[in-house]
């Protein structure tokens, strides 16, 4: 669905240690991926520094400047699509004791 691949297990570790320290220190760390081999134009790091001020992770691809980002999708067979079906399978629910937490667990037992 147009998601960047990457299938690096070695720098997905490393990737996820540091969007820990990105968490705990904003504006200190980033990440920035590139195609192996790729080469960087000036014109594309300066577009690449200039976004990454603002954002903690950048990729380029195909000279292109990528950052992560939540869209919404919708259904191909034109049905209606529901995220809170759960048929016969297990469901995390973290932050459980909360009270939106409990909201949910009720959701998912009752139906």
């Amino acid at each position: 669905r147009g998601a960047v691949e990457g299938g690096d297990l070695a720098g997905a570790a490393v990737w996820g240690l540091v969007r820990s320290a990105v968490s705990e220190h904003p504006g200190r760390f980033g990440l920035l991926d590139v195609e192996p081999g790729a080469v960087l134009s000036a014109g594309l790091l300066g577009a690449v520094l200039a976004v990454g001020g603002a954002e903690a992770e950048v990729a380029v691809r195909g000279g292109e400047v990528l950052v992560p980002r939540l869209a919404r999708v919708s259904s191909t067979s034109g049905a209606e699509v529901s995220g809170w079906e759960v048929a016969g399978g297990t469901v995390l629910v973290t932050g459980g004791t909360g009270g939106l937490g409990r909201v949910v667990a009720r959701h998912l037992v009752v139906g």
